[in-house]
């Protein structure tokens, strides 16, 4: 285009992407990462070996310097709830939208992400968690 200088491939900052997966232990805050960059999480897929009805959560982000359990502000809800009320089922995380536009999935760096729950979590048992990430440039 006009006024723009061809990059070559070297000079082209990469753009990372990854997966990250944990098996953690039910808890009604589940810390999963600390962002060691600013990234946007794409996608988050639970699963479940024993169903939970009445149990549902959110993935969720807190800042550096405030707990992600008893904060002040409490975590962020980066998707709407996720209900545990099926065991051994793909539960996709459904983003916060506003105007169409995910506008919770950026995480700054040093920020935690986790999942938030609600109900009692000791029901919960053999849970998988499953997150899609790209590194934000600007």
């Amino acid at each position: 285009m006009a006024g723009q200088r061809a990059v070559q491939a070297a000079q082209a900052a990469p753009i990372e992407s990854g997966y990250l997966a944990f098996t953690p232990t039910p808890n009604q805050y589940m810390p999963l990462f600390v962002a060691d960059r600013k990234i946007a999480i794409e996608s988050v897929i639970v699963r479940y070996r024993t169903a939970a009805a009445g149990i549902t959560g959110t993935l969720s982000k807190q800042v550096s310097g405030t707990a992600f359990s008893s904060g002040s502000p409490a975590p962020t809800a980066m998707t709407d709830a996720i209900d545990f009320a099926t065991a051994d089922t793909n539960q996709t995380g459904v983003f916060v939208k506003t105007s169409g536009v995910p506008s919770a999935n950026i995480v700054e760096a040093g920020s935690c992400v986790g999942i938030v729950l609600s109900g009692a979590a000791g029901l919960l048992a053999g849970v998988s968690i499953s997150i899609r990430y790209t590194t934000v440039l600007i």
